[in-house]
């Protein structure tokens, strides 16, 4: 005789889930200035239609910043009393004096920009830096500062035509040829964009 077997049925309850719906207050991420950099030169008219077209296109808000970027190059010939000098034939000090004052010539003219842009309420820095060539110097700011928005002259406004399409200038092009890939440069000239990179 076999014994018998009970089958027994087990059921076994899923816990209770309880759903809750809670709410939280995240606070709101503040969003980082958005840095529009804008190359000009050592003449202030010749960088006015640069920095118009930046400001008409890529000023969007207060959160936007516009950094006038300028890189100086010292001069190898250093005039005294109408005659040209080559710096290796001057003292240390002379040319230190000389180049102090020229740096302080730059830093004026780049007051005048900003002093432009904070009357018409634009949030503006500058940056200045000192290189032998002046693309190799924007080249270096682009890497140095994680540069990705630039905006340059093309060429000179003169050489402004309706036929061009894409940077004449010797410094434009090398920068549109060395610069990072993550910067994207406008160029343009006399106020119009000639070409995007």
């Amino acid at each position: 005789m076999e014994p018998a077997v009970k089958e027994a049925k087990v059921s076994v309850a899923e816990p209770a889930v309880k759903e809750e719906k809670v709410s939280v207050a995240v606070p709101a991420v503040k969003k980082k200035d958005e840095k529009v950099f804008v190359a000009v030169p050592a003449e202030p008219r010749a960088g006015q239609s640069t920095l118009l077209w930046a400001l008409a296109h890529l000023y969007s808000s207060r959160a936007t910043t516009i950094v006038l970027t300028h890189v100086h190059v010292p001069p190898q010939m250093i005039p005294i009393m109408g005659v040209k000098f080559h710096v290796s034939k001057m003292s240390a000090d002379q040319v230190r004096l000389f180049r102090m004052a020229e740096r302080q010539q730059v830093e004026e003219m780049l007051d005048d920009y900003i002093h432009r842009c904070s009357e018409i309420k634009v949030k503006c820095e500058k940056l200045v830096i000192e290189n032998e060539d002046v693309a190799s110097g924007l080249v270096e700011l682009i890497r140095l500062h994680g540069i990705t928005k630039l905006v340059i002259a093309a060429a000179a406004d003169k050489q402004y035509s309706k036929k061009l399409n894409k940077p004449v200038s010797k410094t434009a092009t090398e920068i549109m040829q060395r610069a990072d890939p993550s910067c994207k440069i406008w160029f343009v000239c006399k106020e119009k964009l000639i070409c995007v990179r």
